[in-house]
């Protein structure tokens, strides 16, 4: 198994935008995740000022109700073209 991403809890990220400590903790994170040449994600993040802030720090990426509520694994896998996607290659 090989590590690609590391994250920044949604227990940091709901302050982010208002707690120095928690900004300090997200930007460890995204540092860690740049050293190792990994992706840094924002989980969590449910308000624009939690994106903005996520991103200003440096997240690749950010998820969370902000962007969209959580949907069954098959509506997604239909939206995005197949079910191979819920049972892919290698999977057991």
């Amino acid at each position: 198994m090989s590590l690609s991403d590391l994250a920044a809890l949604g227990s940091f990220i709901s302050g982010i935008a208002d707690d120095d400590r928690n900004s300090a903790i997200v930007a460890a994170v995204v540092m860690m995740a740049t050293t190792l040449g990994l992706t840094a994600i924002a989980e969590g993040v449910e308000t624009e000022a939690q994106a903005l802030q996520a991103r200003a720090l440096g997240c690749d990426v950010s998820q969370g109700f902000f962007f969209t509520a959580p949907e069954p694994a098959e509506l997604i896998a239909e939206r995005l073209g197949g079910d191979e996607l819920l049972n892919p290659v290698g999977a057991s």
